[in-house]
């Protein structure tokens, strides 16, 4: 759990790099404290894209739907991001994944 700007950010990583980069970014504010998120972010171990089938595009990279968005790599961060209000608006939940672009996986392949 991270508690930032009013938000109580539920963080679930499978990746523990990601884990360790997350709770040195917010000064060991990281805690394992069982309290109500109003928002949750879960990492994920997959480099599998997010389905963008039935989803309208919004600009390049990025598709929504009424209550969910996908978007490759937010931010420049290597990320591709799946935001849903699925639980309601005042729980927004995130997956992200590491993206593994075509060039990347052409140089990975020819180590």
């Amino acid at each position: 759990m991270l508690e930032t700007a009013g938000e109580v950010v539920s963080v679930d990583s499978a990746l523990g790099w990601v884990t360790r980069l997350l709770d040195e970014a917010s000064a060991g504010a990281l805690t394992s404290h069982a309290i109500s998120a109003t928002m949750a972010i879960h990492v994920e171990a997959t480099t599998r894209p997010f389905a963008v089938a039935g989803l309208i595009p919004l600009t390049r990279s990025a598709w929504s739907r009424k209550g969910e968005v996908v978007v490759e790599d937010a931010c420049g961060s290597g990320f591709d991001l799946h935001v849903s209000l699925a639980a309601g608006p005042r729980a927004p939940e995130t997956h992200a994944r590491k993206a593994v672009r075509a060039a990347e996986a052409c140089c990975r392949s020819a180590r």
